[in-house]
Formats: C-alpha cells, structure tokens, sequence
C-alpha cells in the first residue's frame, strides 16, 4: 500500500510538472517570460494575463548603465554604487552584488529577447537597450582583462595603445617615478624602445589643442561620457529617497514614543524597553548615515557638474579630469592608438 501511496504522489507531481511546462511553453510562444522581469521593468496584470512593462521610474536608467559598463575604469562594483543612486537595487534597498551586475549586463531581455533555461526565445517585451550598445558591452565583458579596482598603479595609458607589429597592448611599469609602458614581446616582437608616459602625454595635449570645435560639439559629448548620471534625474530620486529616509526616522520616533507610553503603563518590562530603544536608536542612527551619504554625494556631483561646464576648451578638460577620465576622453577623441618605429600614433575618430 505504501509503494502505491508513492507512485500516486510521484504521478501527480509529475503531471503537476508537465502542466506547469506547458503553460510555460504557452507564455513563451506569445512572447512573455515565465518569471520575474530584471531590472527596468515591472510585472502588470492585462487581460487576465501577467505582463512585463517597462518601470516608468528605472527604465530611463538602464542604456546609461549598460553605456557606463563600456567606459574605462567602470568596474562591477563602481557600476553597482551608481545603479544604487539610480535606484536600481536588490528588493531590501541594498546595492546588487557583482554577480547581480554581470547578469544585468548578460541579460538579452533588454533587448527583446527571452531567455529561460540557457535557451532564447523572442520577446514581446519593449526593448529598452539598443542590440549595438548590448553586443558592445558583451564584446568588454568577454575581454579576459583585470578589473582596474585591484591594481596598485593607475598609468594614464592602461590598456589605451598597442604595439603595431604584434597587435598586443602596451604594459606599463613605474620606475624612479614615472611610467614606462613597452611592448609584451610576445611572438617574436622584442621591442627596444619604451615609451615614458609623460611624453606621450605632452603629444596627446598637442593634439587635443589642435581639435578644431567652434561649436564645442566634441566638448559637450566629453562632458556627457564624464557625467557619471544625470544630475537632474539623479538629484530627483535622491530627493525622493532623502523624503522616504525622513519618513522613516519619524516613523521610528513615534514608535519609541509609544513603547515609553506602553512602558509608563506597566505593559512592557524595563528590561525589554531597554532593548526595543536600543535597536530603535540603531536604526535612526543608520538611516541618518544614510541621508548623510545621499547629501554628501549630492554636493560632491553638484561641485563636479560646475567644474565640469566651466571648461571651454577640450584640453582643460583633460588636465582636470583623474586617469580614468582621461581613458575616456581619449576612448571618445582617438579611435585607437598604437606604437610605430618606437612612437605613438593617434588616429582620430
């Protein structure tokens, strides 16, 4: 009687599971996804049917996301501090893991596309990401390369030229405080000539005084790709959170009030009064850490959005910026650079 009371469970839930699969198929076949949408998108009901929208808070930040994983120096954790000040977090507000950021990133959702199971399926989903900007970003993330957030020195011209005859990237090496970058003399190029930083740098400034831009096109592109987010729409969800962080310590505050009345009355112990203030002190004091880090940061982008519009000229722009912002202008000015005789050559893009 046992084994029949088994193979009568087993036959349920196996039917249970094919139906399951069944409806699945039947979802997938009309373009939805049999699961929670990522980021940028919320789950509406319409027609009796679950479908996945676009959020209309989030979606606008998802292409800057996948545009900041292409710039120079955006590592998987830096990505997840500016997805946070976006609002794109894990469900309990905490910022996402770098595991979380590489599946946003690999995610084909975002382009139109189902995937379940390690199998793609079309989607009825908006696109919100461009296939060019997605095929980009996975074509860096398919790059065997170390992240930069590791490394003890930060060369202006990381991973920035190549060596002409072997195709190879120029490594880069301090020395009585300078940095020699040279070919990795691999398959036969045994380069003798070394390339010292501050001198490729001085022909860079030579070239970037020499870009004719009267209409200062080329200088306001720069200062998009520098703008880490936009500080209107940032400055609009931070506001946002700082009023829901206001919202909470009051909260807090009321409950501990009501827990002194409650004490007053005799409902609760001394001790466990104790114990509930504490942990309602612990949590006014981090969300008040919170807000201090919001307005902090806040400032701090406002101070770096003014410097950044104050230049007029695209070498201003590069004397100011740190090495990672210099990658970037370069990346934006010079399709590529390489090494020739022992000298660097920039072609424009």
């Amino acid at each position: 009687m046992w084994n029949i009371y088994l193979s009568v469970a087993k036959k349920y839930t196996d039917n249970l599971r094919e139906e399951a699969m069944k409806g699945w198929a039947e979802k997938l076949a009309q373009g939805w996804l049999p699961a929670e949408p990522p980021p940028g998108y919320m789950t509406i009901l319409q027609d009796g049917k679950k479908i996945h929208v676009v959020n209309p808070d989030l979606y606008r930040f998802i292409p800057r996301v996948f545009e900041l994983a292409l710039l120079p120096g955006f590592t998987r954790t830096k990505l997840s501090e500016q997805m946070m000040l976006m609002g794109i977090t894990t469900k309990t507000g905490r910022p996402l893991s770098n595991s979380a950021v590489t599946k946003l990133l690999t995610n084909p959702f975002y382009i139109g596309i189902n995937r379940l199971k390690g199998k793609e399926y079309p989607g009825a989903q908006e696109p919100i990401v461009t296939k060019k900007l997605f095929n980009a970003v996975q074509k860096k993330l398919n790059t065997k390369v170390r992240e930069e957030g590791v490394r003890r020195h930060n060369p202006v011209f990381l991973r920035m030229i190549t060596c002409e005859k072997c195709g190879h990237g120029i490594t880069w090496s301090k020395q009585k405080g300078r940095f020699y970058g040279g070919c990795q003399r691999i398959k036969g190029c045994w380069r003798t000539t070394w390339l010292r930083e501050d001198r490729v740098e001085a022909i860079v400034i030579q070239k970037l005084e020499a870009i004719d831009d009267p209409k200062h096109r080329t200088l306001n592109k720069l200062r998009a790709a520098l703008e880490v987010v936009n500080p209107q729409e940032i400055g609009m969800y931070r506001q946002k959170m700082l009023n829901e962080l206001g919202a909470q310590i009051a909260r807090t505050k009321t409950m501990e009030s009501n827990l002194y009345d409650d004490r007053l009355a005799g409902f609760i112990t001394k001790a466990k009064y104790e114990e509930k203030r504490r942990q309602f002190a612990k949590q006014a004091a981090e969300i008040a850490e919170r807000m201090a880090m919001l307005s902090e940061s806040q400032n701090s982008m406002a101070v770096a959005g003014q410097e950044l519009q104050s230049d007029n000229q695209i070498v201003d722009l590069y004397l100011k910026s740190a090495p990672h912002q210099k990658r970037v202008i370069m990346s934006i000015v010079f399709k590529k650079i390489m090494t020739k005789e022992g000298k660097p050559v920039f072609v424009r893009n």
